[in-house]
């Protein structure tokens, strides 16, 4: 008997072997989630049976049960202390792998200390610089995670993954040029793998080199078309070849396997404006806005396609709302100060059109700096919130002009939409009057086409001889002498 914690339990070595025997087998077999029922039955016969333990956390490491191999590596080594229940090549690969575990469900700092271990036990030192390199990298030390992947790469030079993940710490620190060549290498590697393939597609769009940037990343797309990033970095690509039919199609697809993409939403909305489907564009950004309110292009794109439908006030908030967000927006300070240009020359002429007649804008509101700062700036976001929240088409106008500009632009607005339904529903019936009245017409003429050709048919046919001279044999000429001999001159 075992007393464990204050509790009794019975251990019965016997059975829990013949328990860790059946979990092996299954593990033989690949069928992980038996060998855990069989581990946990072997540990339940001795809990002090490190090697379960152990053989569990493998079992649950395939299945991405991470947390739980964290638990059960550790309980393995405690089990199995100065030397006693693992051996020690057992107990060097639970502190890799647990390390390993860590980093999986996002514990980095956690998980270097075992990964130095593992280096420095030269417990397969290419996994061990390879996951810590990606805790580098997660932790915000893209340095050092280069550091990790090279040596790692110097370890197994034909690591597919190294390569990518080196490639990947490149790139984003701006160093397209060394990226390009390590997701090359990767694809050399592992020419079937979609990581190096999307990756070095995206470097090429980032890069401008859209056509090769559409060739990579259609190769992704062949060996994986679930993943959403690969289909938007191709909207991009197309995009930017002009080629806009098939951009909002890839961004479409995009959305179809995540919903919440932004950026696809962005794209697809400049591939509409450029078909000049400027409504169709508006919607797209304003569902971008919502998803990332930060998300300045959606302003100056949204700006944009408001200006082709002389929606000037709302161009001019949105490029407002852009230049807050990032200063350094050129496209809105460009575009602001054009729309501002024309307006100061044109805008007596366009507030006396149907667009412009009782739209909220002077040209007061034409000055540079719309949004307010500081505590001003803190009230009217706190008024905007309340009206409208960030994502609503009038945000940025609240926010450029205040909450009453914005309200009575909303006003205008409905006003307009309602008028054109009117009208719309206006030309909807007159359209179907007309029909109707079509329509009638040609019954009518059918019907007097169909009575005349009655009637010619009628008076143009010669009369046709009877072929009954009228029934019987009573006037028949062979009748003319009477029936019977009585009347006979006789």
């Amino acid at each position: 008997m075992l007393a464990v914690t204050g509790c009794a339990h019975h251990v019965d070595t016997a059975a829990a072997q013949t328990a860790f025997k059946q979990g092996l087998a299954s593990e033989h077999r690949r069928d992980h989630k038996s060998a855990i029922g069989s581990y946990t039955q072997a540990i339940a016969d001795d809990p002090a049976f490190a090697l379960a333990y152990y053989d569990r956390a493998v079992a649950r490491f395939e299945v991405g049960d991470y947390k739980d191999v964290v638990t059960d590596f550790s309980q393995a080594l405690a089990l199995s202390p100065g030397g006693k229940g693992l051996a020690s090549t057992y107990r060097a690969m639970a502190v890799l792998y647990r390390g390993v575990a860590l980093g999986d469900i996002g514990k980095y700092k956690d998980a270097i200390p075992d990964l130095d271990q593992a280096v420095r036990a030269k417990t397969r030192p290419a996994v061990a610089y390879y996951n810590r390199g990606w805790d580098d990298y997660y932790l915000g030390n893209r340095k050092a995670a280069a550091a990790d992947f090279t040596s790692a790469i110097r370890l197994a030079p034909t690591d597919a993954s190294a390569l990518n993940a080196r490639g990947w710490v490149h790139d984003q620190g701006g160093d397209r040029r060394d990226a390009y060549a390590d997701y090359t290498n990767a694809i050399h590697a592992s020419p079937k793998w979609f990581w190096p393939w999307r990756d070095r597609g995206i470097t090429l769009a980032e890069a401008g080199y859209y056509q090769q940037a559409a060739s990579d990343l259609t190769q992704a797309i062949r060996l994986n078309a679930n993943e959403p990033w690969a289909w938007y970095w191709r909207c991009d690509a197309l995009n930017n070849l002009q080629d806009y039919h098939d951009a909002a199609r890839d961004c479409t697809h995009a959305l179809q396997i995540d919903p919440r993409l932004a950026w696809a939403y962005v794209d697809r909305g400049l591939s509409r404006e450029m078909q000049t489907d400027f409504k169709g564009a508006i919607a797209d950004e304003t569902v971008a806005i919502k998803l990332a309110p930060q998300l300045n292009v959606a302003f100056h794109d949204r700006a944009w396609a408001r200006d082709q439908l002389r929606d000037y006030p709302g161009a001019m908030a949105d490029y407002n709302q852009a230049i807050h967000l990032n200063p350094r927006d050129s496209y809105a300070v460009s575009n602001r100060r054009s729309l501002i240009a024309w307006l100061s020359q044109n805008y007596a002429a366009y507030a006396g059109t149907s667009a412009g007649s009782g739209a909220p804008i002077s040209l007061a509101m034409m000055e540079s700096a719309q949004i307010p700062t500081g505590s001003a700036f803190d009230q009217r976001k706190s008024e905007c919130d309340s009206q409208y929240g960030d994502g609503n088409s009038y945000y940025s106008d609240c926010m450029s002009y205040g909450r009453d500009i914005a309200l009575e632009e909303e006003d205008h607005d409905k006003r307009q939409a309602q008028y054109e339904a009117e009208q719309a529903q206006a030309a909807a019936e007159e359209a179907q009057a007309q029909a109707d009245d079509q329509q009638q017409q040609a019954e009518s003429q059918a019907y007097n086409d169909q009575q005349q050709a009655t009637a010619d048919q009628q008076y143009s046919d010669p009369p046709q001889e009877s072929t009954d001279s009228g029934g019987g044999g009573d006037y028949s000429s062979g009748d003319s002498g009477g029936g019977g001999g009585d009347d006979s001159g006789g």
